[in-house]
């Protein structure tokens, strides 16, 4: 069974950017924007990402 991070990022994949090989860190509201915006660790193991959501 896969865990809601897992789940929520394949849901995720494609309608917001989410590239595949990328693995979801956290979800937390990082620009006081109060929307939920997502971190990532890029498959390279060095790059990690910042999704801001927006309207």
């Amino acid at each position: 069974m896969a865990s809601f991070v897992e789940w929520r990022a394949k849901s995720m994949q494609g309608s917001t950017g989410i590239n595949d090989g990328e693995m979801v860190l956290a979800f937390g509201d990082f620009n006081d924007a109060q929307f939920l915006d997502v971190m990532t660790f890029a498959s390279d193991q060095q790059t990690l990402s910042v999704y801001l959501a927006s309207t």
